[in-house]
């Protein structure tokens, strides 16, 4: 039989400590020491509790709350291993790899077995911090743990789950792959504020990308251009229904104003002078001819050319970019027949005379007229105009304003408008 103070180890780790203390004094009485021991050890409130139907004594880890053992057989402690006991390795250490009750640890049994366990609470709730694999829990176990959002058992920051196992969103920084087009945490120049990349037509509002405006059409005539800037006048692009025109610049009587209207059909009342022909808006030139050219049929000029419904008489030196003089008036006042006579039909402040064999002029109205066959009145004189007409043809001559029997320097202009 042996009697040795190891081979008395107590079911209670506090009775054990009491035990080893005393061998290792040399008491002779360690048998009755032992058994001493071992009743105020069981006696103890706060060390050790009988379970009644099964005998066994539960012993509280000193560095483990809530763990329990069996009470350890006779032998346990001697360093022998016995037939009744699973291991036994002569010391009373809980966190090796034989508990002092002379069982192996296991993972749930609420000791700590150093370096094989991480943590043992003894029970199997796998997401309070200790996992029923005996794994201290931590970000990237693949457990939601109290604290975590998330746990992917990854360390990847591109999905749903980031590596500190916290949920993606749009706006914490990392570009969530399939969901996500970027992520900058806000708005940028190459970011929208809802995580998708920022082009112009997407229908979102990037300030940060010099966006005025998006309303996610292709169409560069409404009140947002196609360069997601707002319609102005002057942006060389035509607002549709709200401006006229739009030709990009400030330049006035071009044809569309500053403040984005068509400039307005040139008209004078009466016969004007030295008139430069970039005001004539409106106005096309449909015949022209030196004035020393004749046998253009006159019916070619006015019912095959000049076809529109305004008509403007007009002369000047050849080449030069501003008319001497000019009138209009509607088409059927200047080519009104007046025969060879010397009484004008009158419109817009006009004399207008015509006649495709004798001559083709005006005069300023009220004031006289002489043809022979082209006017030679001398009364306002610069504001007097005569072309020399011939069976049906033009002919040579005559007059622009004072200038008399002119030749192929200067020019004779037809224009028409609407």
């Amino acid at each position: 039989m042996r009697i040795s103070c190891l081979g008395s180890r107590l079911p209670a780790v506090i009775a054990l400590a009491s035990l080893l203390g005393a061998c290792a004094q040399g008491q002779s009485d360690s048998l009755e020491t032992a058994s001493t021991g071992m009743m105020s050890a069981s006696t103890a409130p706060s060390s050790t509790s009988a379970d009644a139907s099964t005998g066994t004594t539960a012993t509280p880890d000193p560095t483990t709350a809530g763990t329990t053992m069996t009470e350890p057989p006779p032998d346990c402690g001697d360093g022998v291993l016995d037939d009744d006991e699973e291991c036994d390795d002569g010391n009373d250490v809980f966190t090796d790899g034989c508990l002092p009750n002379c069982a192996l640890p296991t993972c749930g049994d609420g000791v700590v077995w150093a370096g094989v366990e991480g943590c043992d609470d003894g029970n199997d709730i796998d997401d309070d911090g200790c996992t029923n694999e005996c794994i201290s829990a931590n970000c990237g176990d693949g457990e939601v743990q109290p604290g975590e959002e998330c746990d992917d058992g990854n360390d990847a920051d591109d999905d749903a789950c980031l590596a500190n196992c916290i949920k993606a969103v749009c706006g914490d920084g990392e570009i969530w792959v399939g969901a996500e087009d970027c992520d900058d945490m806000g708005e940028s120049a190459s970011c929208n504020e809802d995580c998708t990349t920022s082009v112009c037509g997407d229908e979102v509002l990037n300030v940060s990308a010099g966006e005025e405006c998006d309303d996610g059409d292709d169409k560069d005539w409404n009140e947002c251009t196609t360069e997601c800037v707002n319609a102005v006048c002057g942006d060389g692009i035509e607002w549709f229904d709200v401006e006229e025109c739009d030709d990009g610049n400030d330049v006035l009587g071009d044809g569309c104003e500053n403040d984005c209207t068509i400039t307005p059909t040139y008209s004078a009342m009466g016969p004007q002078l030295d008139v430069p022909e970039s005001e004539l808006f409106g106005w096309d030139i449909c015949w022209s001819s030196p004035y020393s050219n004749t046998g253009t049929s006159i019916n070619a000029i006015i019912n095959s050319n000049c076809t529109k419904a305004n008509l403007m008489l007009a002369c000047r030196e050849v080449g030069s970019d501003t008319y001497a003089l000019l009138a209009h008036a509607p088409r059927a006042a200047v080519t009104f027949n007046t025969g060879q006579g010397n009484t004008p039909n009158i419109a817009n402040g006009v004399g207008w005379y015509f006649s495709d064999s004798w001559s083709w002029g005006f005069a300023k109205q009220g004031d006289p007229i002489n043809r022979a066959p082209c006017d030679v009145q001398n009364v306002n004189a610069e504001q007097r105009l005569c072309w020399r007409t011939s069976n049906g043809n033009t002919n040579s001559g005559t007059r622009c304003g004072a200038n008399l029997g002119l030749g192929g320097d200067w020019e004779r202009v037809i224009l028409h408008a609407d």
